[in-house]
């Protein structure tokens, strides 16, 4: 009983967004999550093959098990259509509407693959930031445009990840490359959450060996020859005579008081 309610709530999300020209890609991702609940999600992707009087009786059966099969999801799509589509896909199976529903809204098929290209080329991790998540977000953004018919492979998707990392993950990647490893993207994302953590610890490492006087230089400090000895300026004295002064007395000295000086007679 609860596993029916389960199944009429999942339902219940493309019959009440149900397809109306304009909604096509959300539409058809809401069918995929419901059918891969309930397991026959094969039916969009199994054309039925056409039989005639002379096809063997195999053939035949073959047929009628996968009309069978695929009845339910027709009438879930039928059901989940506005009037107008419905009406023109009544008489079709379930891999044919979706072919032709593909072919029908093929714009906003490449408008959404394009932009999911960008942001898988855009996509870069940045410092500070988790590597776990970011390979989850590209990860799910490969399996998107594979489902838009541009999936990219192993290999691909794999130099992509690694072209994302920032420049703390280098000496691995350097690693990976030079050593030729070859991982499916599970396989990477868990030896980089591995890598990740190495980092985490070598840099606590690095911050304890700071804190306990660890990592600095002490510098010598070299004595001024003339350390102790005043600096002599030479100055004149009102006499017009030369005297050595110190520093201190230059810095000392009181400023001339110019006010009470006559300007002689030419």
């Amino acid at each position: 009983m609860a596993n029916d309610n389960f199944k009429f709530s999942l339902r219940s999300i493309v019959e009440k967004n149900k397809l109306n020209g304009t909604n096509f890609l959300d539409w058809e991702r809401n069918l995929r999550i419901i059918l891969r609940s309930e397991g026959p999600e094969d039916a969009l992707a199994t054309p039925i093959p056409i039989v005639t009087e002379t096809s063997s009786d195999e053939k035949k059966a073959n047929t009628i098990r996968l009309k069978n099969e695929a009845l339910p999801i027709t009438c879930l799509k039928l059901a989940a259509m506005e009037l107008e589509l419905q009406k023109r896909f009544l008489n079709f199976d379930a891999y044919t509407i979706i072919s032709e529903l593909k072919t029908l809204f093929q714009d906003q098929t490449r408008i959404e693959r394009y932009e999911t290209h960008k942001a898988i080329l855009n996509s870069k991790l940045v410092k500070g930031k988790h590597v776990s998540p970011h390979v989850i977000s590209l990860t799910g953004l490969f399996k998107r445009v594979g489902n838009l018919g541009t999936p990219y492979d192993q290999e691909l998707a794999t130099d992509i990840v690694l072209r994302s990392l920032h420049d703390g993950f280098t000496p691995f990647k350097m690693q990976y490359h030079m050593n030729g490893l070859k991982y499916d993207l599970n396989e990477l994302h868990n030896l980089l959450k591995n890598v990740e953590v190495n980092m985490i610890d070598d840099k606590r490492k690095e911050v304890l060996n700071v804190n306990n006087g660890k990592g600095f230089k002490k510098v010598a400090k070299k004595r001024n020859n003339n350390q102790g000895k005043d600096k002599q300026v030479v100055i004149p004295n009102g006499g017009g005579k030369l005297r050595v002064a110190s520093d201190h007395d230059v810095f000392s000295a009181k400023p001339r008081d110019t006010r009470k000086e006559t300007v002689p007679s030419t």
